[in-house]
C-alpha cells in the first residue's frame, strides 16, 4: 500500500515519525516508513530511536549525496505501489494526515498529490527568519490557489507518487543546488501530466 520515505539532515525526525506510524496502524493499511540520514553531524541519538517503531527502517549514510539522490534512492528502498515523500522538518497538522491521503488512493484516478505546507505564525530565531519569511510568502498557499496552476505551486516537500509515474520522472542527480531538483522534477511531471 504505502511508502513513506524522509531524507533527513540535521533534525530530530522522531516525532514526525512516531505520528505518521500512528496514523498508519489507525487506518489498518501496509505500511513503511524509511528514513535515511544525509550525513548528519547532528540528532543521531534521537534518529537512532527511529527503527524501535513497528514498520520503521533507518539507515545513516556515511557521506552527504544530496537532496535529489537520496530521494531516489529512498524510492529504491521501498515496497509498495505508493511513495509519500516527506521533509523531516515537517509535521503534519492534522491527525486525518494519512488518512486524506488514502482517501486519495482509494478513489481518484490522478498518479501524485501534492499536498501544502503551512509555517507558524510565530517569528522563529533570527538564523531561521529568512527561510520562515520566504517560506509563508512563496510556499504557504492555498489549496484553491494552487489547483488553478498545480506545475506553479508544486513543491516536493509534502507529495504522493504511484511509483511507477516516479520512476518515470525521477529527480535530477546532477543538481546539488538546494531547491533546483523541486523545479526539475515538476517540469518531468508536467511532460507526463500527472499532478494532481
Amino acid at each position: 500500500m504505502l511508502s513513506i520515505l524522509i531524507p533527513i539532515y540535521n533534525y530530530n525526525a522522531y516525532p514526525l515519525i512516531e505520528e505518521l506510524q500512528k496514523q498508519c496502524i489507525e487506518c489498518k493499511i501496509d505500511f513503511e516508513i524509511i528514513c535515511m540520514d544525509d550525513a548528519s553531524t547532528e540528532f543521531k541519538s534521537n534518529n537512532d530511536l527511529i527503527p524501535l517503531l513497528t514498520n520503521c527502517f533507518f539507515a545513516t549514510l556515511p557521506q552527504n549525496i544530496g537532496r535529489s539522490k537520496i530521494r531516489n534512492l529512498l524510492a529504491t528502498k521501498s515496497k509498495y505501489d505508493w511513495l509519500l515523500f516527506l521533509d523531516c522538518d515537517t509535521f503534519t497538522e492534522s491527525s486525518q494526515y494519512i488518512p486524506n491521503y488514502i482517501k486519495q488512493i482509494n478513489t481518484s484516478t490522478k498518479a501524485s498529490f501534492f499536498g501544502g505546507i503551512k509555517y507558524s505564525k510565530n517569528k522563529p530565531n533570527p538564523d531561521q527568519l529568512l527561510r520562515w519569511v520566504y517560506g509563508r510568502k512563496r510556499e504557504a498557499i492555498a489549496l484553491q490557489e494552487r489547483i488553478k496552476e498545480p506545475y506553479k505551486t508544486s513543491f516536493v516537500s509534502n507529495f504522493l507518487i504511484k511509483r511507477t509515474v516516479f520512476e518515470s520522472a525521477l529527480f535530477d542527480e546532477k543538481i546539488r543546488s538546494y531547491g533546483y531538483e523541486d523545479f526539475s522534477f515538476i517540469q518531468s511531471l508536467k511532460k507526463l501530466d500527472s499532478i494532481s
